[in-house]
Order: structure tokens, then sequence, then C-alpha cells
């Protein structure tokens, strides 16, 4: 990298606040001086995320992700990282230019074209709808106003060639059209997938159109939706139908309806709940979790009323509660299915109130699911779902608890004794399971701890590191070595501007860049930055110390542990007599080195 690029990175980072910075991505909360946040880079349960403004740096106490603002953007987003440095300069105010760092990697062709393809076809759906009396009639009888039309881009396709036609009138190649997704194979000819339907647009996360789903307006014995398939531009289980329009609403509201399909989301939308979301007909994945999580609000199930929808909106109720989202359900819609037909049949207002008064909480929804499905119809399934609802209550607070154990017991007939008993075996249980975790950690040597001991202050001081290089210490472990040379790799290329906390941060992102997921050689640097707790603050003359001890004592040390080791199994008594005087030998010379540093000082 360039002197004037480095110099213009550094511009930038002295501009940005990593705490706003990360609060337009996650919600970020003060605690003290620091600032915490639920972790994006793992399954979190509790703000594990760490930001502190002074060293504007962040660090995670669970996955060992940190970093500076940059490696956030870089990580979060996945973006090379001097896309995520373009991103921050555009937050901060400061030009900086993409072309003019050679790192940057050149807009993909390939996969742009299948944007403005998508994006071209977007707006002749949309002017094609307008020119379809079957289409509009369709839109009417469905309520879909101009304002729906225009705010969710609907379109409609009229038959199987005219959009093929219009996309190769204007220069797309036959094979970018396939790719996008938009078109058939029909024996060598392209046919739009989404003949006489209506054209949903499906956008990705940052609110670009990826994607499409066509619904029929007419009786048919075909599909009643045909979606796009996956594409290198869509990918279903990172897409929620809504979400950017939606987020402006969701973040002021503090609050998020999530629909099962794209007429329920509508007709939320047309009744004022303009944070409404739909899953497109999916579960849950990872990645939708993801995002849901670091919103921080609060969620509202609106899913079918019939025993599917219900039994679905338990399921991912699940897993919204095990990442500690709050999390509500509406159960049914009267003698209707869904949301569209509710407010078809009974009008704006009686949707607002039934949103309103109906909303359950997860535990209360499990119980009126297990009812209208009979599953407690008799003593097993009772012991069963007993089982669940224990472990559930086993992770509330206290006060939650007790309510929900006099739930239980008035609602099934065990005894309180009994579903006190099996909470308190749930809690050991989970006490034993964070126990096996920590034993999992391996005892250190003495040897290994040294080692750490000096990468830690090496993480802290400019002054270590220059003492280290300058003595050419050598590190037996290999992880140790190569964070050692990373170290001072960064000493050599900033010694005019050296600052510590970049250091820290640089050499995060450098082990994320080079090393991915090798998670050993992350835990690594994370259990050395972390033993700056653990030990005394860097003074030169305990570093000098340490130093002397690792070249000159230690080595000395481990192999007179080897002598011992063997000894424990020698059996010819002359072998015995050898290694005994050996081990004397270096016990001697150990004092004098040790006598010799002690007179030194």
């Amino acid at each position: 990298m360039d002197n004037k690029l480095s110099a213009k990175i550094d511009e930038i980072r002295n501009h940005a606040d990593i705490v706003d910075i990360i609060s337009r991505h996650i919600n970020v909360t003060k605690k003290g001086k620091n600032y915490v946040a639920i972790c994006p880079f793992h399954n979190d349960t509790n703000p594990s995320l760490s930001i502190n403004k002074d060293k504007q740096i962040f660090k995670c106490f669970v996955c060992n992700e940190a970093g500076n603002v940059f490696s956030f953007i870089h990580k979060y987003k996945n973006i090379p990282y001097m896309n995520a440095v373009k991103e921050v300069a555009d937050m901060v105010g400061i030009e900086f230019k993409l072309n003019d760092s050679k790192p940057t990697k050149v807009v993909n062709k390939k996969i742009q074209v299948l944007y403005d393809i998508i994006k071209d076809a977007t707006l002749f759906y949309k002017n094609n709808l307008f020119t379809s009396q079957s289409a509009l009639l369709y839109c009417q009888n469905r309520n879909l106003t101009n304002d729906i039309i225009n705010n969710f881009n609907i379109g409609f396709s009229s038959d199987q060639y005219r959009v093929i036609k219009f996309l190769q009138a204007k220069g797309y190649l036959k094979e970018d059209i396939y790719r996008s997704g938009i078109a058939l194979d029909n024996n060598g000819e392209l046919i739009d997938r989404f003949a006489n339907r209506l054209i949903f647009p499906i956008s990705d996360l940052n609110g670009n159109i990826v994607a499409f789903s066509g619904r029929i307006i007419e009786k048919s014995d075909m599909a009643k939706y045909v979606n796009s398939p996956e594409t290198e531009i869509f990918v279903k289980g990172n897409t929620l139908y809504n979400y950017y329009n939606a987020l402006p609403s969701i973040k002021k509201n503090k609050k998020m309806y999530i629909c099962e399909g794209y007429m329920d989301c509508i007709a939320l939308n047309k009744i004022g709940f303009n944070n409404t979301i739909a899953l497109m007909g999916t579960a849950f994945t990872k990645e939708h979790l993801k995002v849901l999580k670091f919103l921080g609000v609060e969620i509202v199930l609106v899913l079918d009323g019939d025993n599917p929808g219900n039994i679905n909106a338990s399921k991912l109720a699940n897993e919204l509660l095990l990442l500690q989202i709050d999390v509500k359900v509406i159960p049914s819609y009267k003698d209707v299915k869904d949301v569209d037909e509710f407010l078809k049949k009974y009008g704006d207002k009686a949707l607002v109130e039934h949103l309103k008064t109906s909303e359950m909480n997860s535990f209360d929804f499990d119980f009126y699911l297990a009812k209208k499905t009979n599953l407690l119809d008799n003593y097993e399934d009772k012991k069963k779902f007993l089982n669940k609802m224990c472990e559930r209550i086993a992770k509330m607070d206290i006060v939650d608890a007790d309510n929900y154990i006099e739930k239980i017991h008035q609602e099934l007939g065990f005894s309180t004794t009994l579903i006190n008993s099996l909470v308190s075996n749930f809690k050991s249980s989970k006490k034993e399971n964070v126990i096996n975790e920590v034993k999992k950690y391996q005892k250190l040597t003495k040897y290994q701890t040294l080692q750490i001991r000096i990468l830690s202050q090496m993480m802290d001081s400019k002054e270590a590191i220059e003492i280290f290089v300058e003595n050419l210490v050598f590190l037996e472990n290999e992880s140790y070595r190569k964070i050692a040379l990373m170290i001072s790799d960064y000493y050599n290329e900033h010694k005019d501007d050296f600052n510590i906390d970049y250091l820290v941060a640089d050499l995060y992102t450098k082990v994320s860049t080079e090393y991915g997921e090798d998670n050993d050689m992350k835990n690594t640097l994370f259990y050395i930055d972390q033993a700056k707790n653990d030990y005394p603050s860097y003074s030169k003359e305990s570093f000098k110390d340490l130093i002397y001890e690792m070249s000159e004592i230690s080595p000395l040390e481990a192999k007179l542990e080897k002598i011992q080791e063997e000894l424990k199994y020698a059996s010819d008594k002359a072998e015995i007599n050898n290694y005994i005087l050996e081990a004397i030998a270096i016990k001697q010379l150990i004092k004098e080195k040790k006598e010799k540093k002690k007179n030194k000082n």
C-alpha cells in the first residue's frame, strides 16, 4: 500500500466514530465508558461485542472477532476491505475513489448485467400492467391502489415473449437473460416464466431488485405462484420481502410484523403497518436470524391462522427466543385464514383492532396450540409438553418463571413441587454444559505462559516491540511466532506514525484475512490480547526479565524436564547415573544464570 493511500485511509479512520458507524448497522448500548452490542459474527445471546470509543476498536469476548471500523464493515457486509473503507468514507463525508486503490476488486460485469436486466424488466412489467384491462381489474378487486402498485413496483406479464423481445432490443445477450431467472428455455427459444401473471419484484436487503414472483390472476390448475430460481444475485435464504422498504418504520416503531406471503404483507401496509415483511414461504435461515437479531426490535408473527400456520409460528417463535428476541404471535383470524382475507371481509378498523388485542407471547401461544391440536389429551403427551415447557422456564428470570410454573400447575395438573424440580434439573444441566466448555481449555505450560506474556506486552507497548526485535527472540510455538512476526512487520511499516490501538485492530484484521475461518489462530490471538488483564502492566525491566527468562532460562528448564521424564523409564544403572549428572549440571547452570541476572539488576 503506497504512502498516499495509507495516509488517506488513516484520515478516514481518524474522522470516523466507530460507535456511530456500528450503530447504523446494529443496536448499540452504552455500558460504563464503553459500548456493547449483540455480536453479529456468531450466534450471540448476550451482548458480547464491546466497542471502545477512545481506542476506536471493537472486540467480541466470545467469538474473538475484533478490529477497527473498516474491519467491522468488511466482516459485517462480507465485502472487500477497500470497499468497506469506501463505505466509511461516504458516511463521514470524505471523498475516496475505489479506483484509486489497487487492492479493490473491479466491478464484476457478469454480475452487474443481471442487476440491470432485472431493473429493466421491472420497469417493463410495471408499465405493461397499465395496458392490461384484466390485470387492472384484478388489482381493483384486490384493492391494490396506484399507491400500492408504485410502492411495491407491482407489474404484469401479458405473454411469453414481450419482455424477452424488450430485453433483447435493449442489447442484452440471450445467455444473460436466461441467467437472470426471468426466462425459461423452450427448445432453444427463451420464454417468460412469469407469463400471464401479476409480478411482485423481490429486493435484497440493500434494496436492489433481484428476483420476481408471479401470481395467477384467473382461476387455473397452474400453481398460484411462480418464483425466480436462485441466481448469482438472488439467494432466497438471504432475502426477506419488503425488508428494505420497511426498515425505517421498523426502526422508528421498534417493532416488526412478519407475514408468510406478499399479499399479507401488502394488506398490513394498506392499514398503515409499514413495518411489515414477508418470509416468502420459507423457514428462517441463519442469515434471516442474523438480520432479525441485530435489529433489536420486538417481532410479531402474523402467519396463517390454520394448523400448519400455527405450527410454523411456534417453530419460528422458538428459534427467535433462542436468540433472546422478544416475540409475539397472532394465533387466528376469526373465520378466515389470514390477514388479507380478514381485511377483505371485516375492513381496516377491525383488522387493526384484532392485531392489537390478539397478540400472545410464545409461551401462552404454545399452550393455545397444544390445546387446539389435542396435544394435552393423554398423560404421555402431557408429560412431553411438561418437559418442553420446563426447559423453557429454566431460561427465564425468576418473576416470569414463577408465573408460568403456576400456569403449568393450573393447566396440566402437575404439582408445583414436581415442576420446580424439573426446572432445577434443566438449570443444573445448563451449568454443567458451561463447566464442560470451560474444561476444554487445556492448562498452559510455564513455557507457553511465558511466550503469551511476552506477546501480550508487545500488544501493549511500542518499547516492548523494539526490545523484542533488538534481541531476536525465538518463540517455540508456531502460532506465537506468526503473531510475533505480524507485530514486528507492523512496527517496521509504521515506525513514524505508530499507534498501539491501530496495531491491535490491524492484527485482528490480518488474522481474519489471512487465516479465514482458522479459529485456532483467532483464539490464540484473542487469548494473548486478553492476557494483559491477567498479568502486571508493561514495564521495561519486567519485560527484559521475561526476554531473559525466555532466551536463557526456559530452554534449560525444558531440557531438564525432558531429562527427568526420561529418567522415570531408565533401567540401566549407567544410563540412570548419566541422566542424574546431566540434570544436576543443568540445575546448576539455571541457578548461575538466575544469580547473574539478579546481580546485574
